[in-house]
């Protein structure tokens, strides 16, 4: 059985619970509205990039782990609606990748 990976707004949500801070203590650092931070958590809108290094700060993480966790969101909702063609659009993006080093 396969375990679930943890993404972006599960991350976020395990280390600022972790870190005993309150949800709408977030947004003020990241200047944003309450309720678009409680939709990031919750996974239904996406962080922008600019904002994964102050949430790092916040919770005080490591920021390139926090930022390819975002970034595997980022791939996963481009993907997500082709999912009989996601594993071939991945594995070519990768050797596309590993073609370039």
């Amino acid at each position: 059985m396969c375990s679930k990976v943890m993404l972006f707004p599960e991350k976020n949500r395990q280390m600022r619970e972790e870190k005993q801070l309150y949800q709408k203590q977030m947004p003020y650092s990241l200047f944003i509205y309450k309720s678009r931070y409680y939709r990031t958590e919750k996974g239904k809108r996406r962080a922008k990039r600019e904002q994964i290094s102050i949430i790092a700060e916040v919770l005080k993480a490591d920021p390139e782990e926090l930022f390819v966790l975002w970034l595997a969101d980022q791939v996963t909702a481009v993907v997500a609606d082709e999912t009989s063609i996601a594993k071939r659009v991945l594995k070519i993006a990768d050797n596309s990748l590993n073609n370039n080093e």
